[in-house]
């Protein structure tokens, strides 16, 4: 917890940041454009347009308008919270912070319902906690946190309903899909992540697959609003995106892979020979959890293969985007958060194991 509130006033506040800061006070990208005319404007006249929030009305329409794809539910709280405490650096990046904060409690429920003790939670919640991507994220003005946040609810509650099937508990998961969805667009895999799981459970029990199938269902129907104007705001955000759509040759490839793969757990500089060899022992432990989980999989355990599930449900459809489109999506570590919190979970199963 206090990695994520240690100095969240000095770290730099860059680009990105400010742009979310933008759509929370309710203000707009034609505003800001607005200020290219020529003339002279003060510093005082364009931090107005994140120091002066409009509400949380404003923020949808900014939103809505000119940016659909972002997550309606983390910048419309983020408005909410603004409004109480402020719109300085540190009072926007508390909101993500004790987002994250929330994660670790998040992480240890699900740690313990799929080891099945409470070791399992605390090892998870541990790897959550001291993660450099959980913490990083958890101390900047982006919906990513709040995105890692629903991935850890969902699994928990398709976890608890599989082991004990209700229509309480199939409830309570179609809730997690409907905010999740609601998120972040890639929750989309994560739930099919999630049916993929519901689809290798045996022996085939009615209760499980009709209640996942209905939750599903009413999760996505609630959600259509939202993926049918992404739909028509299509080509808007595939020119937002448009700096990954640059190709990377095969060696940036596996550089950028191992490490994203090792800042999941140490925060290391490759260009230091050093901390390039801690990412290499890093590397060498997840893939030793990955061959035990394979094998847990194959013993029938959930949770084994919810990991896996994880792992390449965001990471599999980003490969072959990349590979037909010429791009690097899939170098993006941001877009790759379920991958992460599937290698998590698959470290926690080693460790307890």
């Amino acid at each position: 917890m206090a990695a994520r509130f240690w100095g969240l006033d000095t770290k730099t506040f860059w680009l990105d940041e400010a742009f979310s800061a933008l759509r929370i006070s309710g203000h707009t990208y034609a505003e800001f454009t607005a200020f290219f005319d020529g003339h002279i404007h003060s510093a005082a006249q364009l931090a107005a347009l994140q120091e002066k929030p409009l509400g949380v009305g404003a923020a949808f329409r900014s939103i809505v308008n000119e940016e659909p794809q972002r997550a309606p539910i983390y910048y419309l709280a983020a408005a909410v919270w603004s409004g109480i405490f402020g719109t300085g650096i540190a009072a926007e990046r508390a909101f993500s912070a004790l987002l994250g904060t929330i994660g670790i409690g998040l992480a240890f429920l699900l740690g313990r319902r799929a080891m099945g003790s409470v070791l399992g939670g605390l090892v998870l919640a541990a790897l959550v906690a001291l993660s450099p991507f959980h913490v990083r994220y958890s101390q900047q003005v982006r919906e990513y946190v709040l995105f890692a946040d629903c991935v850890l609810l969902a699994s928990w509650l398709l976890l608890r309903a599989l082991d004990r099937p209700n229509a309480a508990r199939w409830t309570h998961f179609g809730l997690a899909l409907f905010f999740g969805l609601y998120s972040e667009l890639a929750f989309g895999f994560v739930l099919l992540a999630a049916a993929a799981v519901v689809a290798l459970e045996r022996p085939v029990v009615r209760a499980k697959t009709r209640g996942f199938v209905i939750a599903a269902i009413a999760a996505l129907i609630g959600a259509l609003p939202w993926w049918w104007l992404n739909l028509q705001a299509a080509g808007r955000t595939a020119l937002g995106v448009s700096w990954a759509t640059l190709p990377y040759d095969p060696l940036s490839y596996v550089v950028k892979w191992a490490f994203n793969l090792g800042a999941t757990f140490v925060d290391a500089e490759l260009a230091n020979a050093w901390f390039a060899l801690a990412v290499l022992l890093v590397l060498g432990t997840i893939a030793y959890a990955l061959v035990s989980t394979f094998f847990a999989t194959l013993a029938g355990c959930s949770a084994a293969r919810l990991a896996l599930a994880l792992m390449g449900c965001t990471a599999l459809p980003l490969f072959v985007a990349d590979i037909a489109k010429g791009a690097h999506y899939e170098a993006v570590t941001r877009y790759q958060a379920t991958t992460w919190i599937g290698v998590e979970l698959a470290r926690s199963e080693e460790h307890t194991s």
